[in-house]
């Protein structure tokens, strides 16, 4: 046990008159013991069911004041272990009984993989990035001692729920009962729970403090029959720590940061405000409501589920990015896998596969995922599709995880048996609208459930009404970039319009191009109406012209000038460009400046995960063309430069979207943004152009945090062009169409 020397302003245990008992309704087990306890204590030795326990004890503002004077934990713990962990447990149980030796090493390897899956779920709630960082930097730096107890036979938990509190003077405070460290353990509004209190200066007491000293130590150092103990080795340590601070103080500035942030709910010293939905669970609820990753659904998400519940399982949830889609979907996918049925999901690229593989495996780890497409072909082998569809097996419920180009084949949908116990989800659902992939409309799946922060078809009403009439509308209100940032689940941003003028050469191509679009459209096919209908050839000329804008020679200097001036080492920047021959010339000009750069693109050489796991750890500039725009997740990124951009609204939310989340640290994102308008606003030369770029630039700055100077000079900007904001909102753009077939 430590020995740290007493700190200033340190209290001493034995000074505060403590109760034999405390029970939930009658006291604050917060405020009227756990904290006044640390706030007294040098020692804090604490044993708990659950994992979970290790983020909720950072709620107190207390611990602060503890780490400064040098404060030491030491934390018992069991993790959650899946269906298959507890399989593989037995197996080795029944093996070792037959002399083979393998319970310990099961127990062993169970024991960390489990500890490994939680660490990194930690990372996906709402408090994800705070969380991993300050208990990687709590462990790193010696403030916390973390152990994993597990029961060596049986499928019970370690779930022993004790503590001891040690002052600098040599007193102990110990307590045992019912309680987790948890806020429904300990907050007022949580579970009916009661401890006992015993102090070792007390002469009756003194009996029972050794007894728990004896028995937390007994478990502590692996000694009990029952119980094997596993330290962290170095592989756990290095998973846990790779967010850690590297400056011991830097934990105890960030300590302070987030229980700033979390000031009005925090559950000690007489506040009775409760935490957020995301962290008040309750691990005394029924085992099998439990998500390994303790994730907990907030209240948009539920009331999602609920309306898609009564809307007999079909509709599209519309919720902005980072608000938690995917979540929301896996309580549907395991309600249904429960019910012994069959789930697909759909999704538009492999990164996303790699996604949602990841998350199923974590959330529903008794699910048996079979993968279509993105380079995985079993399915192809025979009657494997129909074996898996035709007859669940409750023993081992099925999850199908599809690309949606190859779930649109014939050759994969004819295949399904029973479709009316199938759910269908489609992630990204706007690309189920496109031509080809509304074959996956043939699939009669009994429930469907489509997710998308903009489900509607830029420049596709009749795809966008194919997709909506499949999945029978969208459930309820939307969730919006708005609401997500009231929530706290994004981050505040600034918004930097630039605006630029195309040169003389520029304008002479965009006028010849608006010319022959005008002759296409006279000449072209019409509606029952009378106005003008889209063809190919005119979607050609759209996306021709609008590559005029988007290529503005202009728009090479922005980047270097907007890095010279706001570029700070260790950040992560990301830059958007049109194709690979702008990409080159950016780049060339970041590395001239001297700084870190880096490229992303759908078809360059090398490990495409690598390149991004590298630029998260190093920092730096990325340099991307449209592959970023969905399924990637870099919270680290606090500023972008937005060079190129359709005017398809769902493009330019999306890559807002990826600036926007959350990362410890990060108090709020800044955006800059190249805009094409004529030099002389009088004399509206480009038209269209005008129109569809004040489309982007108004909804970008309609939630920025700056409000006044470039941002009041676009709305300005519209006023004198004539446009309302319906005028601009309700233009169709440059023709951007929808590029997902």
């Amino acid at each position: 046990m430590s020995t740290a020397k007493q700190g200033v302003g340190a209290a001493d245990l034995a000074e505060k008159t403590w109760e034999t008992s405390y029970r939930s309704g009658r006291n604050n087990l917060a405020a009227d013991f756990y904290a006044p306890a640390m706030a007294a204590s040098q020692v804090i030795q604490r044993t708990s069911g659950y994992f979970r326990s290790t983020v909720f004890a950072l709620m107190y503002p207390q611990l602060t004041d503890f780490l400064v004077r040098g404060g030491r934990m030491e934390l018992l713990i069991s993790p959650y272990l899946s269906r298959d962990d507890k399989d593989a447990l037995a197996g080795a149980v029944q093996s070792e009984a037959r002399g083979n030796g393998e319970a310990t090493a099961a127990l062993t390897n169970i024991s960390r993989e489990a500890f490994l899956r939680e660490v990194q779920a930690l990372q996906r709630d709402a408090q994800g990035e705070w969380h991993h960082a300050l208990l990687g930097g709590l462990i790193h730096h010696g403030f916390l001692d973390v152990r994993i107890a597990l029961l060596r036979g049986g499928d019970g938990l370690f779930h022993e729920k004790m503590g001891l509190f040690h002052d600098a003077q040599g007193n102990t405070l110990s307590f045992k009962g019912s309680v987790n460290e948890t806020y429904s353990g300990w907050g007022l509004q949580g579970n009916i729970e009661s401890i006992d209190v015993f102090c070792s200066w007390r002469q009756a007491d003194g009996p029972r403090v050794r007894d728990h000293q004896h028995d937390f130590n007994e478990v502590w150092e692996n000694r009990y029959a029952r119980v094997e103990t596993v330290a962290l080795d170095q592989a756990m340590r290095d998973s846990v720590i790779q967010a850690a601070p590297d400056d011991p103080e830097e934990v105890k500035a960030m300590l302070a940061r987030y229980q700033e942030r979390r000031r009005a709910t925090v559950i000690a010293a007489g506040l009775d405000t409760p935490l957020p939905e995301e962290d008040a669970y309750h691990e005394e609820q029924d085992a099998e409501a439990v998500w390994p990753s303790r994730r907990v659904a907030e209240p948009h998400q539920r009331q999602a589920l609920t309306l898609w519940e009564e809307a007999g399982r079909r509709g599209i949830f519309v919720h902005a990015t980072g608000s938690g889609k995917t979540f929301t979907a896996l309580h549907a996918i395991r309600d249904h896998l429960r019910e012994v049925g069959i789930v697909l999901v759909v999704v538009p690229s492999q990164l996303l596969m790699k996604g949602w593989y990841s998350e199923i495996r974590t959330e529903i780890p008794d699910a048996h995922i079979l993968r279509v497409g993105g380079g995985h072909d079993r399915w192809r082998e025979p009657m494997v599709l129909e074996a898996q569809t035709a007859s669940p097996n409750p023993r081992s419920p099925m999850a199908i995880l599809a690309t949606m180009q190859t779930a649109s084949t014939p050759a994969f949908w004819k295949r399904l048996k029973k479709p009316r116990n199938l759910l269908l989800v489609a992630d990204e659902v706007h690309q189920t609208g496109s031509q080809k992939h509304q074959q996956l409309f043939r699939i009669n799946a009994g429930f469907r459930l489509g997710l998308s922060a903009t489900p509607k078809r830029f420049g596709d009403p009749d795809g966008t009404e194919a997709l909506m009439m499949y999945f029978q509308g969208m459930v309820g209100k939307p969730f919006t970039l708005a609401d997500a940032m009231e929530a706290g689940r994004l981050t505040p941003y600034r918004y930097h319009p630039v605006t630029v003028s195309l040169n003389a050469e520029e304008s002479e191509q965009w006028e010849e191009l608006t010319d022959q679009l005008r002759r296409a459209i006279q000449r072209g096919p019409r509606e029952a109406d009378g106005s003008p209908k889209d063809s190919q050839a005119i979607r050609l000329l759209k996306i021709k012209r609008s590559r005029v804008a988007k290529k503005a020679a202009a728009k090479e200097r922005i980047a270097g000038d907007v890095l010279e001036a706001h570029y700070e080492p260790g950040q992560h920047w990301l830059v958007y460009c049109e194709d690979q021959e702008q990409l080159k010339q950016v780049v060339q000009q970041i590395a001239e400046g001297g700084f870190p750069v880096w490229t992303y693109y759908s078809d360059m050489p090398g490990d495409l995960d690598a390149t991004l796991a590298d630029f998260r750890a190093s920092s730096g500039v990325m340099v991307s063309i449209r592959c970023l725009d969905e399924g990637v997740d870099i919270p680290e990124i606090s500023h972008a430069i937005i060079l190129a951009s359709s005017q398809n609204p769902r493009q330019f939310i999306q890559r807002r979207g990826r600036v926007l989340r959350k990362a410890p640290g990060k108090v709020r994102a800044e955006i800059w943004d190249a805009l094409v308008v004529p030099p002389d606003m009088d004399k509206d030369i480009h038209g269209s152009l005008t129109r569809s770029e004040l489309l982007r630039a108004l909804e970008f700055a309609d939630h920025a945090m700056n409000q006044g100077g470039d941002v009041s000079r676009l709305r300005q900007m519209a006023s004198d062009l004539g446009l309302s904001l319906d005028d601009i909102y309700g233009s169709e753009g440059d023709g951007d169409m929808e590029e997902d077939e």
